[in-house]
Order: C-alpha cells, then sequence, then structure tokens
C-alpha cells in the first residue's frame, strides 16, 4: 500500500565474483597501452631518441661489427633506463596529482595488478626503443647477431630491465611531480656513467670502476654485452639484479602505502 513507509526489498541478480588478479593486471595493461600509444610525443620521443643517440655516438664510433654491437647494446639500455625513469617514474608522480588515479585508488582492490601493469608497460616500449638499435646497428656497422644472441638479449632485456621500471615506480610514488623530473636525473645519468654505458668500463678511472661493480647498471651491461657476442650469461650478474630487484621492489612497496596513507588515512 502506497504511504506506508515500508520499502520493498530490490531484487538483484547473483554476486559476481570479484575480478582475479590477471583480469584486474590485464585491464590496467591494456588502458597504460592505448594512454601512451595515443601519445604521439611519449612514443617518438621514447622511440626515437636511443636510436637518434646511436647514430651520433655509437655508429660514428664503432671501430668494427663487434663494438658496433656492443655500443648498440649500450645505447639501447640508456633508452630502458630513460623510459624506466622518466615515462614511469616522472609519469606516475604527474598522475598522482589527477582526480583519476585518486578514482582508482579508492577502489576496492590491492595496487599490486595497477603496479605490474605499469611495469609490463614500460617493458613494452622498452623493447620497442632497442630494436631499432639493433638494426641500425647491422645495417650501418654491420653488426652480426646470430638467432640464439638475440633471444638471449630479449631476456636480458626484458629480465634485466625489471629492476630499474621498480625503481622508476619508487621515484613515482615518492616525491611530487615537480620535483620528480630533476630527482630523476641525478638517478638516471650517474646510474648510466657508473654502469659502462657511455665509456667502456676499462676507460672508466680505477675507483669508479670498483664502484661500478656494485651498480645494477654494470650487471645489466655486463649480460647485455654477453648476450649479443652470444656468450653465457653468467649467475653472478643476474643474483646483482635480482638483490637489486628485491631492494627496488621493496622501496616501491613502502613508497605506494607511505602515499596511499597519506592520501586516505
Amino acid at each position: 500500500m502506497a504511504g506506508t513507509g515500508t520499502t520493498r526489498p530490490q531484487q538483484t541478480g547473483p554476486a559476481q565474483p570479484a575480478p582475479g588478479f590477471g583480469r584486474l593486471f590485464g585491464a590496467h595493461l591494456a588502458a597504460n597501452l592505448k594512454e601512451l600509444g595515443r601519445s604521439s610525443s611519449f612514443a617518438m620521443s621514447t622511440v626515437a631518441m636511443p636510436s637518434l643517440l646511436y647514430l651520433f655516438f655509437g655508429a660514428t664510433n664503432a671501430s668494427n661489427p663487434a663494438e658496433a654491437g656492443r655500443l648498440a647494446a649500450a645505447w639501447g639500455l640508456f633508452g630502458v633506463l630513460g623510459v624506466a625513469f622518466f615515462q614511469f617514474g616522472v609519469g606516475v608522480a604527474q598522475s598522482r596529482e589527477r582526480p583519476w588515479f585518486t578514482y582508482l585508488r579508492t577502489l576496492p582492490a590491492g595496487g599490486g595488478p595497477r603496479i605490474a601493469a605499469q611495469v609490463a608497460t614500460a617493458l613494452a616500449f622498452s623493447l620497442a626503443a632497442v630494436a631499432p638499435v639493433i638494426l641500425l646497428a647491422v645495417l650501418i656497422n654491420g653488426a652480426t647477431l646470430t638467432f640464439l644472441a638475440c633471444l638471449k638479449l630479449l631476456v636480458v632485456l626484458v629480465l634485466g630491465g625489471v629492476p630499474f621500471a621498480l625503481l622508476g615506480l619508487a621515484i613515482g610514488f615518492s616525491v611530487t611531480a615537480r620535483a620528480s623530473v630533476p630527482i630523476a636525473h641525478l638517478v638516471y645519468f650517474p646510474l648510466a656513467f657508473l654502469g659502462g654505458l657511455w665509456l667502456p668500463p676499462e676507460m672508466l678511472p680505477s675507483i669508479v670502476n670498483q664502484i661500478s661493480l656494485l651498480t645494477p647498471t654494470r650487471h645489466y651491461a655486463e649480460l647485455a654485452w654477453s648476450a649479443i657476442a652470444d656468450g653465457p650469461l653468467p649467475l653472478v650478474h643476474w643474483a646483482w639484479l635480482l638483490g637489486w630487484g628485491i631492494v627496488f621492489a621493496w622501496v616501491t612497496l613502502m613508497a605506494y602505502r607511505r602515499d596511499r596513507g597519506r592520501r586516505f588515512a
């Protein structure tokens, strides 16, 4: 009867199961790729910059095909670091100040799928940046790569790039958008120099070379140089990258939780 003040229970269908990690990861990955793919400035700068650097500083200095392969690997890794630190470290810091990112943080889902999707997106663009550099080394300087060497290099780029993607995310979750750019520079260039990406390690001063052996970029580069020469991939370099990856993952998780607590506590 109308006007009695009683309400009739609303009929609803069966409860839908909560989406799992894989479904959330896929949704975030697709959204990230579409967003960045539609940004022509991002796509062009990410893909073109390592190739331009190789043309300017690699192709003109390569004295033989083997040296060209080594330089191509070094500038390719430089591109991977750029994607990790600038496009995602800075990008996440800028996204945190947008309403959409705040809305995502209010949803009843953990940050794991979103962080994993951002790491996967960084690796996808890293591969897109490295492939033209290798192609230039082959076409211009006659670098030779066996199928097995290409496969090894792919494994090194993907797995070895994870710690740097995590470090970029740690920067993105830790600082403001304004501070993220200078901090990314302060991390990016010293790591690239110490890792031997600009100068071969044997050309570094002795004390710098000793410090270089402690950095993740040096072990990342050693693996890439071994891969492109179709040599073995020593476990000691993987162990160093795994250790740094654990450290960066912990820093990223702590930064994520601190940011969440500061915003929503």
